[in-house]
């Protein structure tokens, strides 16, 4: 069934383990006698998005425009329900409450957020609400600071309520960050873009199995004349 209306994003966790899959997903709504999944994006820990727009996926869960099963509250008057005028947005984790969601997972869900409002202009940033927002609902879901989701948000669109003057491009498809800890507002994230991806000046290393560059890091003699002897590399690749 379409929706007449979308105001707002209900962001939900799926409370299982990060492995979960869009099938696992729709077989727990199966379970339930939904007719699907009822979500209109999965966000997986590696920040991959999972739509259902494609004939292939349909079956699996909500196309953009397709009522979802996700925030209705029992009970409720329909003119209070939240399906009929709402998509739903889940990332993967967050089993036994746990706050698991990674920071790849963080970036493609404020993406898939910016992306829906600017598909339907009538979502302002106070309509992305997490599940345990939505009034009559007692859940730790979506267990990640709805606040603070707001706030990224309204950085991303560098605006504070609608997203008129954004232009309606591919926002889902924004690949995630080189490195945790420089963040594309660093002052020296251009740089560092360059120097790693272009120039293969540096890399980054590897901590507590993450990849990162520590832009703090002291630099040795070694150090400098290896950097040196690759951009004169580098010069003379032009």
């Amino acid at each position: 069934m379409k929706r007449e209306i979308t105001t707002h994003v209900v962001v939900h966790c799926s409370a299982s383990n990060q492995n979960t899959t869009y099938k696992d997903v729709n077989s727990w709504h199966r379970a339930r006698g939904w007719l699907k999944g009822g979500y209109h994006r999965l966000v997986y820990p590696s920040g991959e998005i999972i739509k259902f727009n494609t004939p292939e996926m349909i079956e699996f869960g909500r196309s953009d425009d397709e009522r979802g099963a996700h925030a209705d509250v029992k009970g409720k008057p329909a003119n209070e329900q939240f399906n009929y005028r709402s998509v739903g947005v889940c990332w993967i984790g967050g089993k036994d409450g746990r706050l698991d969601i990674t920071q790849d997972q963080t970036f493609h869900l404020i993406r898939v957020i910016v992306a829906f409002m600017v598909k339907y202009p009538d979502i302002v940033v106070n309509n992305v609400i997490g599940h345990n927002e939505v009034p009559g609902v007692v859940k730790l879901c979506p267990i990640i600071d709805m606040d603070f989701v707001r706030t990224l948000v309204r950085k991303k669109l560098n605006q504070s309520e609608t997203v008129e003057t954004i232009p309606a491009s591919a926002w889902e498809g924004e690949e995630a960050l080189t490195f945790p800890d420089v963040p594309r507002d660093h002052w020296a994230y251009d740089a560092i873009e360059w120097a790693v991806k272009e120039a293969k000046l540096v890399e980054g290393k590897s901590v507590r199995d993450k990849i990162i560059f520590d832009p703090k890091a002291p630099l040795t003699r070694a150090e400098l004349v290896v950097i040196m002897e690759r951009f004169v590399r580098y010069l003379k690749g032009q």
